[in-house]
Order: structure tokens, then C-alpha cells, then sequence
């Protein structure tokens, strides 16, 4: 190999590194660009998307502020619910037992104001056969006829259509 050959293949060889080098410095300026553009955007976007997840986290952590609050209020409400429907069971229960004191309080004056107007009816014929008897013998004796009073006759008769009316109108039904 003579002198020019060597230096031809010296040439291409120098000629080739440095090509090389230039191709490796463009190309690592390039992608140095790009890797950086792209570790920016990555940055960017990495920052975008913690702050969408602080975002979602604080809604779920809300969320699940709200999902026990209301499973809170639901509980309340049932116990409010279970109260209200106790007082309700014993409000019917006193309402029964108020009803049944009131049908025998009822029987008991209705019993007591029958016999009471028994009675009045018995003390009214008892006058009126006594009058009547007495009147006879003072007809045989020729004496003044014994009158019952006309206000004692009104009172009676006042009282048992009093009495009567009582027994029509606060009857049970």
C-alpha cells in the first residue's frame, strides 16, 4: 500500500469520524430538544394530572362525607320512625282503653238513669195512685179534692224527656 492509498483511507476514515460525530451531535442536539420538550411535557402533564387527582381525591373524600351523613340521617330517621310508631302503638293502646272505660262509664249511667227513670216512673204512678185514693175517700167523705202540683207534674215530665233525650243522644254507636 503506497502513501496515497494510506492517506485516502486516512482521509475516509477521519472523514467518517467526523460524520459520525456531526451525525451524533446533531442528532443528540435533537433529541436532547425533544427529550427535553417531551420530560417538560411529561412534567407538565404530570402535574396536570396530580392535580386532577387531589382534585378527585378531595370529591371522593367528600363524597364520602355526604354517603355517611346520609347513612346517618337514615339511621335517624328509622329510630325517629321507630319512636313515632311506639308513641303511636300506645296512643292507640290508651285510646282503647279510654274507649272501653267510656262504653262501661256509659253502660253504668245508662243502667243508673234507667233505674233512676224507673224510679221517677214508680214515684209518679205511686202519687198518682195515692191522689186517687186519697180523692175517693174524701169523694165518700164529701171533702175538697186533693190536686197534685202542676209544677211537680211539669218537673217529672221535664226530667224524663230530659233523661230520654240523653239516652238518644250520647248513646255509643
Amino acid at each position: 500500500m503506497n502513501y496515497e492509498q494510506i492517506f485516502f483511507l486516512v482521509s475516509l476514515s477521519v472523514g467518517m469520524l467526523i460524520g459520525s460525530l456531526g451525525t451524533y451531535l446533531v442528532l443528540q442536539r435533537k433529541y436532547s430538544k425533544q427529550v427535553s420538550e417531551a420530560l417538560t411535557a411529561s412534567r407538565s402533564l404530570t402535574e396536570v394530572m396530580d392535580a386532577q387527582v387531589q382534585a378527585l381525591s378531595t370529591r371522593c373524600g367528600q363524597l364520602e362525607d355526604e354517603r355517611d351523613r346520609a347513612i346517618e340521617s337514615e339511621q335517624k330517621a328509622r329510630e325517629e320512625e321507630q319512636k313515632q310508631r311506639k308513641l303511636a302503638e300506645l296512643h292507640l293502646s290508651k285510646n282503647t282503653q279510654f274507649d272501653e272505660q267510656a262504653r262501661k262509664a256509659w253502660q253504668v249511667h245508662q243502667d243508673y238513669g234507667l233505674r233512676a227513670g224507673n224510679a221517677q216512673a214508680w214515684l209518679f204512678r205511686e202519687l198518682e195512685n195515692a191522689v186517687k185514693v186519697i180523692n175517693q175517700y174524701r169523694s165518700k167523705e164529701n171533702k175538697k179534692m186533693v190536686e197534685v202540683n202542676p209544677q211537680l207534674v211539669s218537673f217529672l215530665s221535664e226530667v224524663r224527656r230530659e233523661h230520654e233525650s240523653n239516652l238518644e243522644m250520647y248513646a255509643p254507636k
